[in-house]
């Protein structure tokens, strides 16, 4: 299981934070300001941090 790729969202009120991980080990992380739309702003987040990978 250690070569899963997780992805973690965190959405606050001002910013939304995303983590890529394997196994235990961070591969990137991104902070990206909380939009008014929440699904776009998560979209946003997950392809961001699929990218700084």
């Amino acid at each position: 299981m250690t070569g899963m790729l997780r992805i973690g969202v965190d959405v606050g009120g001002t910013n939304t934070d995303a983590a890529l991980l394997r196994g235990t080990k961070v591969l990137a992380t991104i902070k990206t300001g909380t939009t008014a739309d929440v699904t776009s702003g998560v979209g946003a987040a997950i392809r961001a941090v699929l990218h700084a990978a």
